[in-house]
């Protein structure tokens, strides 16, 4: 437990990743967004509310990049609400941290390109 009482041993941090999906087995597969991430774990938002799992079951967590790659990280759920599951990692917390790192990057790229190229365009000479 850490001094402030919180016995997470990774900090959170709030990302809605648009695209995952946590896979228990062949007919129990859940889509959804992220929420409060870290290198151990997350939280997945689901479309509707999971009705037929339960804490301690393993699955695989396949984080879909917005490029379209897929990534998949073995897990196991530790909490089941009404808005979600949250899961946390079995053997892959550096695979995860490099996935995600890797999609922030990328898009903060993309989004730099886009505006670089939109500010040179808008001072083209005519």
């Amino acid at each position: 437990m850490t001094a402030s009482g919180n016995q997470r041993e990774w900090e959170r941090i709030s990302y809605n990743h648009p695209e995952v999906v946590l896979k228990m087995d062949r007919r129990r597969v859940y889509k959804g967004i992220t929420s409060d991430v870290s290198l151990g774990g997350l939280f997945v938002k689901t479309q509707t509310p999971p009705r037929d799992i339960e804490q301690g079951e393993e699955g695989t967590l396949i984080f879909v990049s917005h490029k379209g790659k897929e990534t998949q990280f073995p897990c196991e759920t530790i909490r089941i609400s009404e808005g979600g599951i949250a899961i946390q990692f079995l053997d892959s917390r550096a695979a995860f941290g490099i996935s995600l790192v890797q999609e922030i990057f990328e898009g903060f790229q993309e989004k730099h390109d886009e505006t670089r190229g939109n500010i040179k365009n808008r001072y083209k000479s005519k």
